[in-house]
């Protein structure tokens, strides 16, 4: 992803499969042009309020005592989230609630292009790759015969939003004040690789597979986010 003046981003991987929060507007150039995105508190207290009464305080409790275990790759993280699909269906709420957050943010620093057009494209992008990656991990697990254990991973990969949120407030403060994009590199290197990891351990703790086999099929949806990142590039270009 390029900025002007042909500066870069160096924000790719696997990161915008365990982070999906990210992935919506990963792939296109940022730079400060005039005013800052707002953000409407009394939406987002509503958007909380509502999460918060579809989850029990016993939910919460475990699953944000799951993500701060897994976090620390304690496997007893990834067992106390619930494998029912209820539980699944109902934790995409995490990362649909998250991401607007960021999004809102990030797009006021775009250049040239409109809300809506940023919007549209990397909600399609970020839908697409995250319908076939999970597709990838049944299907591998299957082989494995390992499926039984599919919701869990759902339910654990939407929970860990939350903490790959915190990873990225860092980046966030850095966009706010003008930062070049050389003053947290090493940083934006050092959680994709974070996302490598953090991806292999939760396939491989989910469907307890070694984790070579966790590394694979985490990198398998690498391959998946850069193919979708150089499609929206494409369409970035012709757009432009």
């Amino acid at each position: 992803m390029r900025l002007r003046r042909g500066k870069k981003i160096p924000f790719s991987g696997p990161i915008s499969v365990l982070f999906p929060a990210y992935s919506w507007y990963e792939g296109v150039g940022y730079a400060p042009y005039g005013k800052q995105a707002r953000l409407n508190p009394i939406y987002l207290a509503e958007n909380e309020l509502f999460a918060m009464s579809l989850f029990s305080k016993a939910e919460w409790k475990a699953g944000l005592l799951g993500c701060f275990e897994v976090s620390l790759f304690m496997r007893e993280g990834v067992a106390r989230f619930d494998d029912r699909p209820g539980s699944a269906i109902k934790s995409f709420l995490i990362p649909l609630i998250l991401a607007p957050l960021l999004l809102a943010v990030l797009v006021g620093f775009s250049s040239g292009f409109s809300f809506t057009y940023l919007l549209g494209l990397h909600s399609a992008r970020v839908a697409i790759t995250s319908a076939l990656f999970l597709a990838v991990v049944y299907y591998m697990t299957r082989q494995c015969g390992r499926e039984t254990h599919f919701m869990r991973f759902v339910t654990v990969n939407n929970w860990m939003t939350i903490p790959s949120t915190l990873f990225l407030l860092p980046v966030v403060a850095c966009l706010l004040m003008g930062l070049d994009a050389s003053a947290y590199e090493t940083y934006a290197m050092f959680i994709t690789i974070v996302g490598y990891v953090y991806t292999a351990f939760i396939i491989a703790g989910c469907f307890r597979l070694p984790w070579e086999m966790g590394g694979f099929i985490a990198i398998m949806g690498l391959a998946i986010d850069q193919h979708g990142l150089e499609l929206t590039r494409h369409i970035h270009g012709l757009m432009g």
